[in-house]
């Protein structure tokens, strides 16, 4: 109800209703403060509300496509939007129409199936439109061709534009970038100038270029370019792995000639990715490797007047352990001095004299690679250098150092297995693993080796079981490391032989007079110093040559052929004086079976093997020996076979200084035996075979 003169439209507080109902009381004047649309009944007024318009809202459905292409590619696609339009108007304003406008680029353009335009009543939403997308070789990013949507009776009646607009979005992605390998960059460590013949070790810094998202790749060396072809090149390991992005390296060394020109080489090395094939040193681009190798120029006068050898003991030395320089030089004039250079710098220097001279000096080195030369001149100023060029090489480093230090062999009898005992050594710093032992002897075509592990400043047995086939001489040569294959310190000292006899026996001969059952050789005439045999023997008889002594129970009476038989040639089985000037060691050559007659009376025997007494009763009968010696020197009487030798003295009454007694022969050795026939008839002789 209106009661005054008011403003209807302060009563209007909600636009959406159309029609206002008012009652007014009597007296009230509406007619300059009504609203517009008022139709009036007497107290009954009826107000409509004007059209209100708003912008309408557009959507898209869906509101956007996505799309991952490979990487670095681009897009070409169409894709179809639906449309969806709200009048937002007020009631009062009726059904309007909306014409569609459309932003198009050159990379997307869009469509759209209502050229007319739609028309929509207010409050109401259509979706009748279809809007269609297209790009063309769109790169990564977001594209959005814009649709409009615009109230075209507004514009018409109002002048006014109500509108809204929605984006099609293309949402363009790329994929996961590829792999892209690249060739390496390489970098090589600086090196200083040497001398000739010089070795020079070199680290290749190896980088990996491939992209980020690769696995790692394999680096292998190619080739050394701008190396002469008289020097050497030396690569331990030739592959490394690297991951993308990262470093490796890989180490190589060069050993110039040394007779090089003193200069700077320029040299490239090459490395290649394994997976590509592509390399540091591509046609036309570089990518790092290249170096120089540099010769600085030797001192001293290099001639050939005196002569000069230079040897190092160990030859590769142990850090911070002494090494000896023996220096040896000659000249048929005076030696005036020896210099000792290692590397540029002088090292020692000797003044001599003599035309033969032996130096020595003792040097410890840390580890590391050295050179060293040497300079011998004489008084009239002729030179001469070790090496005749460049330097001698040391590399002083822990390694092992392997030898055979004893072989220890049974000996054996003929068709006899027994076990060579060989003792592998290393007196390196360092443990050796994988080291090859062999034992070689060539008489019997044997050969075999085996393999073992020796910690440093140890040692270990190592056995061979060996069938001596036969008789004979034989040389045992064991060699540890036979190919060389470890590196050590010393490779001089990883042989030694051993002499093993088979069926032979050496023997000690004393100085002075002594019985054997053999002749000795000229040579062992000479060594041992045997100067004739028998001398003053028995009953005066002096015999120049080797004699069988034997009585077989007559009396000398001065004739001594008759009761002693000499021969250049000894008789196996039957003993011999030899008269020896000092004491000396001998192997005989005697046969290893002999038969032994044994005569009545007196008898010197020998044979090759220790023969027990109890084989001679055996075979000659109980009660077949008296005897031994019977008053064989100096009134000593022994009933016990012995060892006759004189050490130059006189006996005394003391036959223990002069002779020697046991149960057992001794082979080789002579033994006084007095026979009483067999079973003691006193009349028969008696043979047995001794082996």
């Amino acid at each position: 109800t209106i009661s005054a003169n008011l403003n209807l439209q302060n009563y209007i507080t909600d636009l959406s209703l159309t029609t206002y109902d008012f009652k007014v009381s009597a007296g009230t004047d509406l007619a300059t403060k009504a609203a517009p649309d008022i139709e009036s009944t007497g107290q009954q007024v009826r107000f409509t509300s004007r059209c209100a318009r708003q912008n309408p809202t557009v959507t898209l459905t869906p509101s956007s496509y996505s799309f991952i292409v490979p990487y670095g590619k681009t897009l070409s696609d169409s894709k179809q939007f639906t449309v969806n339009v709200k009048n937002n108007d007020a009631e009062g304003c009726g059904t309007s129409r909306f014409i569609i406008n459309v932003g198009s680029s050159s990379s997307i353009t869009a469509t759209h199936n209502q050229p007319a335009g739609v028309l929509i009543v207010p409050g109401t939403t259509d979706s009748n439109t279809a809007m269609t997308a297209t790009g063309k070789d769109l790169p990564k990013g977001t594209w959005a061709p814009t649709i409009t949507f615009i109230n075209q009776n507004a514009l018409q009646e109002e002048s006014k534009t109500y509108s809204d607009s929605a984006n099609a979005n293309f949402i363009v992605s790329d994929g996961e970038k590829p792999c892209e390998r690249k060739p390496p960059e390489v970098s090589i460590s600086n090196s200083q100038p040497v001398f000739p013949g010089f070795s020079i070790e070199y680290t290749a810094t190896i980088r990996n270029m491939d992209g980020s998202n690769c696995d790692s790749s394999n680096f292998k060396f190619d080739s050394l370019r701008g190396i002469p072809i008289s020097w050497q090149f030396t690569m331990d390991q030739k592959t490394v792995g690297i991951n993308a992005g990262g470093s490796g390296t890989l180490k190589f060394g060069i050993t110039s000639s040394p007779a090089s020109d003193p200069r700077a080489y320029s040299m490239t090395v090459c490395f290649s990715n394994m997976q590509t094939g592509k390399s540091n040193c591509e046609t036309g681009v570089l990518h790092g490797g290249s170096f120089y190798y540099t010769i600085k120029s030797l001192t001293g006068a290099d001639t050939q007047k005196p002569t000069i050898t230079v040897s190092l003991d160990p030859e590769n030395p142990y850090p911070n352990a002494p090494a000896t320089f023996k220096i040896m030089t000659s000249d048929n004039e005076q030696m005036k001095s020896i210099k000792l250079f290692i590397g540029p710098n002088l090292e020692k220097e000797w003044s001599l004299k003599d035309p033969e001279t032996t130096t020595t000096y003792s040097k410890a080195f840390s580890q590391g690679k050295y050179g060293y030369y040497a300079v011998a001149t004489d008084y009239k100023d002729n030179q001469a250098r070790f090496p005749e060029t460049g330097l001698q090489q040391i590399d002083v480093k822990d390694r092992p150092d392997l030898s055979i230090s004893s072989i220890t062999a049974p000996i054996p009898k003929p068709e006899e297995t027994v076990t060579v005992t060989l003792k592998a050594a290393n007196t390196g710093t360092v443990a050796a693993s994988n080291v090859k032992v062999k034992l070689e002897i060539a008489e019997l075509s044997f050969s075999e080796d085996k393999t073992l592990s020796i910690p440093a400043a140890n040692s270990q047995p190592v056995t061979f079981d060996v069938k001596f086939s036969r008789a004979g001489d034989y040389t045992l040569k064991a060699i540890i490391d036979p190919g060389n294959a470890v590196e050590e310190a010393s490779e001089n000292n990883n042989v030694l032989t051993q002499k093993v006899s088979v069926g032979k026996t050496t023997i000690t001969l004393y100085k002075g007079q002594n019985i054997v059952g053999f002749l000795p050789s000229a040579s062992e005439m000479t060594s041992c110093r045997i100067s004739r045999f028998a001398s003053g023997s028995q009953a005066g008889c002096m015999y120049q040559r080797p004699l069988v002594y034997y009585d077989a129970g007559s009396s000398v009476n001065g004739d001594c052929g008759s009761k002693y038989k000499s021969s250049d040639a000894a008789q196996p089985g039957i003993g011999y004086y030899i008269l020896v000037s000092e004491d000396c060691s001998i192997t005989p050559t005697a046969p290893l079976s002999v038969t032994v007659t044994l005569y009545l009376g007196q008898n010197i025997i020998s044979a090759p093997v220790q023969v027990p007494l109890s084989q001679i009763s055996s075979t000659c009968g109980s009660n077949s020996i008296g005897k031994f010696a019977s008053s064989s020197k100096s009134g000593c009487t022994y009933d016990k076979p012995f060892v006759y030798y004189d050490a130059g003295g006189t006996a005394t009454g003391d036959c223990s200084s002069k002779f020697k007694s046991t149960d057992t022969m001794q082979p080789y050795l002579g033994y006084f035996v007095y026979f009483l026939g067999k079973n003691g008839d006193g009349k028969t002789a008696c043979s047995l075979t001794v082996s």
